[in-house]
């Protein structure tokens, strides 16, 4: 008999363990899943806005990746292996083949630099040039890199003659 009065009590802590046990699981899953198993190769050169010199010792940063880079003397980076991180924003629309970082170029003496969603692909190598424009005042440059022409026209075509109910 007392084991009787106890069991409601044990179910609902065997209960509240499973549940406890299924979340942990499921946030683990998610977080693994957030971690890139594919990459692209990117370099980078940087130059002078106005006269094509090679800028030396520019800061590279690509903060969703934790990397940071400086150009050499011919204001080139090696490449690098960049993750693809894939902008999920659009899986319901049209999904994206390619993943983006944002990239942030810093040197004393010139203008703070930005790149939002540059494209990197799986498994290919690009060469991207940027241009710093020397500092004058508080002047930031920044820039948006446009999804691939075909994709955007699929996108255009796909909600072209589309009516939403």
């Amino acid at each position: 008999m007392p084991m009787r009065k106890y069991l409601p009590f044990l179910i609902l802590l065997i209960i509240i363990a499973l549940t406890l046990i299924s979340v942990n699981f499921i946030r683990q899953q998610s977080v693994f899943s957030n971690k890139p198993t594919e990459y692209g190769l990117v370099s980078f050169r940087v130059l002078n806005g106005w006269n094509n010199a090679p800028v030396a010792d520019a800061r590279i940063v690509i903060p969703e990746a934790h990397m940071d880079v400086y150009t050499n003397a011919q204001g080139e980076t090696p490449a690098l292996k960049v993750p693809l991180i894939r902008n999920s924003n659009f899986d319901n629309i049209h999904p994206q083949s390619w993943g983006e970082v944002s990239v942030l170029v810093y040197r004393d003496g010139y203008a703070d630099f930005a790149l939002f969603h540059l494209q990197v692909m799986k498994n290919k190598f690009r060469s991207v040039e940027l241009l710093l424009f020397p500092k004058n005042d508080d002047t930031v440059f920044s820039l948006i890199e446009s999804p691939p022409k075909q994709w955007v026209n699929d996108v255009i075509n796909k909600y072209r003659n589309h009516t939403f109910e």
